[in-house]
């Protein structure tokens, strides 16, 4: 009985330690990628990025300027530094939000001017 409690405190442990390295491992990487984007972002696109984007959305952002790098889309020597503006844009691309334009003849309530073709 003494040697199955050390045996599942063994395995708890080396299930939180694993857990611990990752996310050691998770943060060391997400710093690299912060470092490398800090060099291609301009200062304002850096800020808004790290300080007003949602986390979760600007690590997809993040992750998608490395991919298109790495995939040799975008080639590291010819890259122009982003702005805030192309950070907007690849928010709203990456939380799948649509630009819509809004009307209002005189009477009538407020419709979407995507609506007229539909």
């Amino acid at each position: 009985m003494f040697d199955e409690i050390e045996r599942i405190k063994r395995k708890k442990m080396a299930k939180y330690t694993k857990m611990i390295e990752e996310k050691k491992k998770e943060e060391e990487q997400e710093i690299q990628e912060r470092q490398f984007l800090n060099k291609i972002l301009l200062p304002d696109a850096a800020n808004y990025l790290n300080s007003v984007v949602k986390p979760s959305t600007a690590k997809k952002i993040r992750r998608l300027i490395i991919n298109l790098i790495l995939s040799n889309q975008i080639p590291i020597d010819q890259i122009e530094p982003l702005t805030k503006l192309d950070i907007k844009i690849l928010e709203r691309k990456v939380e799948g939000k649509e630009s819509k334009i809004f009307y209002q003849k005189r009477g009538e309530e407020t419709r979407n001017l995507s609506d007229l073709w539909k």
